[in-house]
């Protein structure tokens, strides 16, 4: 009754609805629904839910609700502002030090303070609502937030300036039984009442704020004044950029200048070195040298131009009175070389001629055209043609074999240690996103190979020892999700004495740049990990995550192919065990399972390793045509073999569930720890057979319709399974399944929309029949 109190006499903004979230696992994205909505004034009056941090409700002050309401860009597009909001996670702030600075920014007008749901005596964190009076454009609103930034930093009160992006989620009041990290008790045991949740607000009878006046309209004034003053600058430091460039003298090692920023655009320079992108304007940057909160540096062309003091400091690009400009190379010179031009200019002329034909001359013997000398090293260094048979050593003896000179049965076998998974002796890699559970799984497999047992189709053909690097997860947490899988797998003392763990995996780099930072080198540890693997009898190594065992970029395949040399010649076939390396995809693999171009990285990761697999989520796609739940697929993830050189490449996934187990670590006023665990999962049996790809194939077969133009039946009657009419019968010719799986099949796929029926103009009987298509935009997101 409150609730509709609000909607009908109070402000206009109390009935605003904003776009609210359950959870952060919570997109539509894949669905296509819209989110959920709650009006603002009920949001003053909701008492704090009881849901796990990530787990609860959060809002975005906007008013689009689409399915791609979590999307920055689609917010900043279509997104109609209807609050302010601020996020107040450090300095232990009392609630009457928040609440008078809110009075004082938002005068009159309506407000509402809460704690955060990690809040405690010594640690408390406020959110602030401040809703307005009118809804803006993210524009305005942008200026509006950071307008309220500055009013409560200059106070003292550091705000997440995250809370400024268009998408940002807002969490609502709520109060987790225990706290995330430290396991402390946040609600009376007896009373379920949060023990230490504060609020403040005004109600919901005040106006929402009014952009044009007051603080807040002198703080925006503000901020668009000096974005006016930067833009003139800019320009200024755009202007002077030119006019340097023009009258430079070109100089003959220009050319590999030029190559190098023409091949490499500023932007992905910036991500490269950690700048952080403006949510207002994607050519601002904010550059690592920064103190401030600003966005100095912006894109202009094939130029950057700074307007911090800081860079400038720093010796970033050339400088001007007014900061410091210049271009991709530049930025490679100051991080990569400490601003060394001719330790640069070398690196870039050293791979040009690595990279030139033998026969070529040598692409240039210049220097960088900012130096006033060229490199002793590099000038007048002359060409020197290879002969193929060289004079002082005489002719080359070439051993050969007769090809067929052998017995087939004296062949050894593959060093198998898991069939068509696991090879002795090479590098492995298993690429999975974020979430999907690849350490569990491996971890898992590490079980099962210490047992020598199966675990769903993982045939281990013998007992082997596992030594596990897991820079992501400490030691504790690795034994909690070893705890569960013995459990699930019923594994017991047999395990003693099988996996090695290393506690601290962090210090484990096996690729060092040098003192320099031009070359990756082997590391010292990579002969401390050969003789522990000799001197255990480690047959299998698991390495988690990859990229963080060598120093160097994943993106260049120059140093990662140098990486994965070491792991490969250096360990795996020094040592005959497998290398096991875990490694993420891509940001959006979408349904990349079995692809290994959703390898994040470059494509020497892929190239350098024997076998390769996947580890996926289930998709929308999958849980419609196997027949799952939607709200349930996030239970299951897929394996699949990416890269087989070694065996024939199987395009049928192994799939596993999670489930959850509850620790024996708990006591009588405690449960345990509640941890997942994998266990091996087969689709319906209708479905055990079919790939995605081959589904894919027979929908694409129905929606295209028969040869003669009229389409497949869903009924067997009226002889269409005679004719060959009947769908199930193109089921049957594509596959080995009989009728009955068929029919479940058909069912599944009817039942979810997959399959449509719909009357058409048949051109065989020249009238009006039911037939059946598969549009290909009912394939996902239909099942209920």
């Amino acid at each position: 009754m409150a609730t509709q109190a609000v909607k009908q006499f109070g402000p206009e903004w109390c009935s605003r609805n904003v776009v609210v979230i359950h959870g952060q696992h919570d997109t539509r994205i894949e669905t296509g629904e819209d989110y959920d909505v709650r009006s603002l004034g009920s949001i003053f009056l909701m008492e704090p839910g009881k849901s796990d941090k990530l787990d609860g409700d959060a809002f975005i002050p906007s008013e689009h609700r689409d399915y791609d309401a979590r999307n920055h860009a689609a917010q900043r597009e279509h997104g109609s502002f209807v609050a302010l909001t601020g996020d107040v996670d450090s300095g232990n702030h009392s609630l009457s030090d928040i609440e008078k600075l809110v009075r004082g920014f938002s005068r009159d007008s309506a407000w509402l303070i809460y704690s955060s749901a990690h809040a405690r005596p010594g640690d408390m964190r406020w959110r602030v609502i401040i809703p307005l009076a009118q809804p803006v454009p993210f524009d305005e609103w942008y200026d509006a937030q950071n307008a309220f930034f500055r009013f409560m930093e200059r106070a003292g009160v550091d705000m997440d300036q995250a809370l400024d992006r268009a998408g940002q989620l807002v969490f609502l009041p709520n109060v987790p039984v225990f706290h995330g990290k430290s396991g402390d008790r946040l609600r009376c045991e007896e009373m379920d009442w949060p023990l230490y949740y504060e609020r403040a607000t005004t109600g919901c009878n005040a106006q929402g704020l009014d952009l044009s006046t007051g603080p807040i309209a002198s703080g925006i004034a503000e901020i668009r004044s000096k974005r006016a003053d930067d833009e003139r600058e800019r320009q200024r430091l755009r202007e002077e950029a030119e006019r340097r460039r023009a009258n430079r003298p070109r100089n003959e090692g220009a050319p590999i200048i030029e190559d190098f920023n023409r091949e490499n655009p500023i932007a992905r320079m910036f991500e490269l070195y950690g700048y952080e992108q403006s949510p207002r304007h994607s050519e601002d940057w904010r550059s690592p040298n920064q103190t401030s909160e600003s966005y100095a540096t912006r894109i202009m062309g094939d130029k950057w131009v700074s307007l911090s003091a800081s860079d400038a400091g720093a010796g970033l690009g050339e400088k001007h009175k007014s900061g410091c400009f210049g271009d991709a190379y530049d930025l490679f010179v100051h991080y990569e070389h400490s601003g060394d031009h001719k330790a640069a200019f070398r690196t870039l002329y050293s791979e040009r001629r690595a990279s030139a034909p033998l026969s070529s001359p040598p692409p240039i013997d210049s220097e960088d055209p900012g130096w006033t000398e060229p490199p002793e090293d590099i000038e007048g260094e002359p060409v020197v043609e290879p002969d193929i048979l060289p004079q002082d050593e005489g002719r080359i003896e070439i051993e050969t074999v007769d090809a067929f000179d052998f017995e087939e049965s004296d062949i050894p076998r593959r060093p198998w240690v898991i069939p068509g998974v696991m090879l002795s002796g090479y590098t492995h890699m298993l690429a999975a996103p974020g979430g999907s559970g690849k350490s569990l799984f491996t971890l898992q497999m590490a079980i099962t190979l210490a047992r020598g047992e199966p675990w769903g189709t993982f045939h281990p053909r013998r007992k082997c020892r596992t030594l596990i690097i897991n820079v992501e997860d400490d030691l504790h947490e690795q034994r909690r999700r070893l705890s569960a899988a013995r459990r699930v797998m019923q594994a017991g003392d047999e395990l003693r004495g099988m996996i090695d763990i290393v506690p601290n995996a962090e210090n484990i780099v096996v690729a060092t740049r040098s003192a320099d930072g031009r070359t990756i080198r082997t590391s010292p540890v990579v002969e401390t990990l050969v003789s522990y693997i000799e001197d255990r009898g480690i047959d299998v190594l698991i390495v988690d995550p990859f990229t963080e065992t060598f120093e160097g970029d994943e993106n260049d395949n120059s140093e990662v192919k140098w990486a994965m040399k070491i792991w490969r010649d250096e360990i795996a076939r020094r040592t005959g065990c497998v290398v096991y390396l875990v490694h993420h995809t891509v940001k959006y693999a979408g349904n990349g399972a079995g692809d290994a171009n959703v390898i994040r990285g470059a494509g020497a990761i892929v190239n350098s390793t024997r076998i390769s697999a996947t580890l996926m989520p289930m998709t929308q796609e999958d849980a419609d045509m196997l027949g799952v739940d939607q709200s349930e697929r996030h239970l299951y993830v897929r394996y699949d073999d990416a890269k087989a050189n070694q065996s024939l490449k199987t395009n049928i996934a192994r799939w596993f569930q999670k489930v959850s187990i509850e620790l024996g670590n708990g006591d009588d006023d405690n449960p345990g720890d509640e941890v997942g665990a994998l266990v091996p999962w087969s689709p319906p049996d209708a479905f055990e057979s079919l790939t995605s790809h081959r589904i894919k194939t027979i929908l694409d077969m129905i929606e295209a319709g028969m040869p003669d133009g009229s389409r497949y039946r869903l009924s067997t009657r009226g002889g269409s399974k005679e004719s060959g009419r009947w769908v199930g019968c193109l089921l049957m010719s594509e596959t080995d399944m009989n009728e009955a799986t068929a029919k479940k099949i058909i069912k599944v796929w009817h039942g979810n929309g997959v399959l449509v029926e719909t009357s058409y103009k048949c051109p065989v009987e020249r009238r009006t029949v039911k037939g059946l298509f598969a549009p290909e935009s009912n394939r996902p997101g239909v099942a209920q």
